[in-house]
């Protein structure tokens, strides 16, 4: 055998190794899954989370270089868009787009309109979503809080969702408000495009540092990498 072919085969032992740790990783691991892509070419589905630790490790390295958030506000946003991502079926990629235009991931933003938090909700809106929930209103304050923000703000789109049935219209009704994009509707006028673009955008953003990252903490996990610097 030749110094090629032998350079060949430890290449492909090397890589069906890799192949066997990753089936045993997901032995234990969720059903849901997203590709891996193993040097150089082979691809390989793991199960998302495989270990939950390093998915939300993902996305916390994620929101830190995607918004304008700290590492403190970054791990509670992670746990409050998963557990609203579950609850009213919503891709949490979306919301982490919604969050980063609204807000850039400031937790107490407040615009000059009085939109308050990190998905921008107005207390009136704020209101109404508590009723449709059942919880009781608080007042404002509410709105400061990570998980009741985003919680009530992605009930609040995923409502949208299911009146309009189309995602870039729910978008546009979220910013300008569903009466305003119903009128628009009725009298035959164009929607609005661009905060929907921003947020499609933003979430395509997102998404591709998220897969980086992810791929990245994997082969750190697994002895191959250095995680990368500024992700503590």
């Amino acid at each position: 055998m030749g110094r090629d072919d032998q350079t060949a085969l430890a290449s492909r032992r090397h890589q069906v190794l890799l192949i066997i740790i990753l089936v045993l990783l997901s032995y234990y691991a969720p059903d849901h899954s997203i590709p891996i892509v193993l040097p150089p070419t082979t691809v390989v589905e793991v199960p998302v989370p495989y270990q939950l630790a390093l998915f939300q490790k993902a996305m916390f390295c994620t929101l830190l270089q995607t918004s304008g958030t700290s590492p403190q506000h970054a791990r509670e946003t992670v746990r409050a868009i998963k557990k609203s991502a579950r609850l009213f079926k919503i891709d949490p990629f979306r919301i982490a787009g919604i969050i980063t235009v609204e807000s850039n991931g400031n937790p107490l933003a407040v615009s000059s309109k009085g939109a308050v938090g990190l998905m921008q909700i107005m207390p009136t809106t704020g209101q109404s979503i508590a009723e449709e929930l059942g919880e009781t209103w608080l007042g404002l304050e509410m709105l400061f809080d990570i998980h009741t923000n985003i919680a009530y703000g992605t009930w609040y789109y995923s409502s949208l969702k299911k009146r309009f049935q189309d995602d870039r219209v729910a978008l546009a009704a979220y910013n300008w408000g569903p009466s305003h994009i119903q009128q628009r509707i009725n009298n035959q006028e164009k929607l609005p495009r661009l905060y929907p673009s921003k947020v499609l955008a933003t979430q395509e953003r997102i998404e591709d540092v998220f897969r980086n990252e992810h791929q990245e903490l994997f082969w750190w996990r697994s002895g191959h990498y250095k995680p990368r610097a500024g992700c503590p």
